[in-house]
């Protein structure tokens, strides 16, 4: 269990850290766009892993997710820059830990598992920030800021780590990616309603 906690949280945090840096070289919309493509990645990985081909409905799937995407997220500007690569890569590493996720997740428990996922990715993301931010002062730390963080870590970290895990016990990794891929759907819908975003 612990091994397969560290491989995924490794697998999550090099694709967080990869991802973040990316984020500073290329725009917001692309970096959607490419991250999203695990989706595309991760039952291209899992039908090599079983040694199978993809059903009928994954490859309608896939496709759909993939168009709506590009959709949601590209603009006229489709030039390929070091950003763009970075974050292409984070989404080979999250394809891989969607597929550690269901593989280990139905041996061992997925709540164990979580656990160390969050650590290992919450150690690599320590690291990152030791290298590449100052220190920051305890003034920074006031009510506001500790609420931030507090619910990050329940709600942006703990809880979707914990129900994705049991969930990808029941079902195939494929069918995880194209529920997953919702994520940048939900994203515009409350950009719409709460932000007032077009």
């Amino acid at each position: 269990t612990v091994k397969a906690g560290i491989y995924i949280g490794l697998a999550v945090g090099i694709g967080y850290v990869l991802q973040t840096i990316g984020l500073t070289m290329t725009t917001a919309a692309k970096a959607g766009f490419l991250t999203g493509l695990y989706v595309v990645l991760v039952p291209v990985f899992d039908c090599i892993l079983k040694r199978i081909f993809p059903g009928i409905n994954e490859v309608i799937g896939v496709s759909t997710a993939t168009i709506g995407l590009a959709i949601l997220s590209l603009n006229a500007d489709l030039s390929i820059g070091f950003g763009d690569v970075l974050v292409f890569i984070s989404a080979l590493f999250f394809a891989v830990s969607i597929i550690l996720i269901s593989r280990f997740s139905i041996q061992q428990d997925p709540v164990v598992l979580s656990i160390l996922q969050i650590a290992v990715t919450g150690v690599l993301g320590l690291i990152l920030g030791f290298f590449t931010e100052p220190i920051p002062s305890a003034k920074v730390f006031n009510s506001t800021v500790l609420f931030l963080v507090l619910y990050a870590i329940l709600f942006g970290s703990a809880v979707n780590t914990i129900v994705q895990n049991i969930a990808q016990s029941i079902i195939s990794p494929t069918a995880a990616a194209l529920i997953l891929v919702l994520q940048p759907v939900f994203s515009g819908i409350f950009a719409f309603f709460l932000l007032h975003e077009p």
